[in-house]
């Protein structure tokens, strides 16, 4: 059993930048934050199946973080994009950040390093495009090798809204990419592939997958119809999901060395009420040519989640992205 203790301190300052325009107000922030993270572990286990013996994450340590970003905000109008007609918020913008550290533990101290770019447009007539891509590593300052390397990345794309009599439409796609660098041997990507709605939605694996590496790709289209039940607007959707991961522990190629990927398709219906706290609930029919659970590849199941999440391009506290957690 794994106890321990933690003190967290982080500070940080957001600084307009000068316009040359007077009518013009500049946007755009640079950013300078720190922290200081300390953990004492009070039992020290020589090994577990999740930290292997030896590695900077199963004793004492004191991380340092320093960051210097530049962030763009600018935010437009629209309408049926997560909502079923109330006016939402769309964030466009720039982010920059760049984070630098220094990890003192028993093992060896470590540098640690991680660049970050995301960046998002919309217009009326395209839509709106959002893309991001991120990499942060440690290097060990006794011998210069790299390890616990992340890189990770989106891209979300929503079409312009479509509009035929009182009904209104658009399609989504969003994909991710998470991989591992230098990892240690027993470190796996615990999510899955079965998060909703960032995996393969509805899918129930006859086993367990644990993967190092992962790709995820999603697509849906939405139809909004002036329908309604019991106070509850209507919508019709249909899906595709991919996920392509690398299972083999320690090695391989970085997705999945040829086996083929877990796929999910189906049609579903979505309602939402803006003015209830449970907002939105779908049921929706799947089937999953592999891997699924019931014989038949098919399912019928309800989940409340949201669908997806827009990046307002805050800057907040500087850490060590987790590769357990993606």
């Amino acid at each position: 059993m794994r106890s321990y203790t933690s003190q967290n301190l982080w500070v940080g300052r957001a600084f307009r930048l000068r316009s040359y325009d007077l009518g013009y107000e500049n946007p755009g922030r640079l950013i300078l934050a720190g922290s200081l993270l300390h953990e004492n572990h009070t039992t020290n286990p020589t090994a577990t199946p999740e930290i292997p013996a030896g590695s900077p994450d199963d004793r004492t340590r004191t991380l340092v973080l320093g960051s210097v970003g530049y962030s763009v905000r600018r935010y437009y109008k629209d309408k049926y994009l997560f909502g079923f007609g109330r006016t939402e918020d769309v964030p466009a913008g720039t982010l920059l950040s760049f984070t630098t550290g220094y990890e003192m533990n028993p093992v060896g101290p470590r540098r640690y390093f991680d660049a970050r770019i995301a960046a998002a447009g919309y217009s009326v007539r395209q839509g709106y495009l959002y893309g991001s891509l991120d990499f942060g590593t440690f290097q060990r300052i006794n011998d210069g090798g790299w390890e616990q390397g992340l890189l990770s990345g989106q891209f979300m794309y929503f079409t312009r809204r479509y509009r035929v009599g009182n009904y209104q439409s658009r399609h989504l796609l969003n994909t991710r990419v998470t991989a591992g660098f230098n990892r240690y041997p027993a470190e796996v990507l615990l999510s899955g592939i079965n998060s909703n709605p960032d995996g393969v939605r509805g899918f129930r694996p006859d086993g367990q997958i644990l993967a190092t590496s992962r790709l995820l790709a999603n697509y849906e289209g939405t139809v909004y119809t002036p329908l309604s039940l019991l106070g509850f607007r209507m919508a019709v959707l249909a899906f595709a999901d991919m996920a392509l991961v690398n299972e083999r522990i320690g090695g391989g190629s970085p997705f999945g060395g040829g086996s083929p990927p877990y796929t999910g398709f189906g049609l579903g219906l979505r309602f939402r009420n803006e003015l209830t706290v449970l907002r939105t609930f779908q049921f929706l029919l799947g089937y999953y040519p592999r891997g699924q659970l019931s014989a038949n590849g098919l399912r019928l199941f309800e989940t409340n989640r949201d669908a997806y999440q827009f990046s307002d391009f805050s800057f907040g506290q500087p850490s060590v992205v987790q590769y357990s957690a993606q």
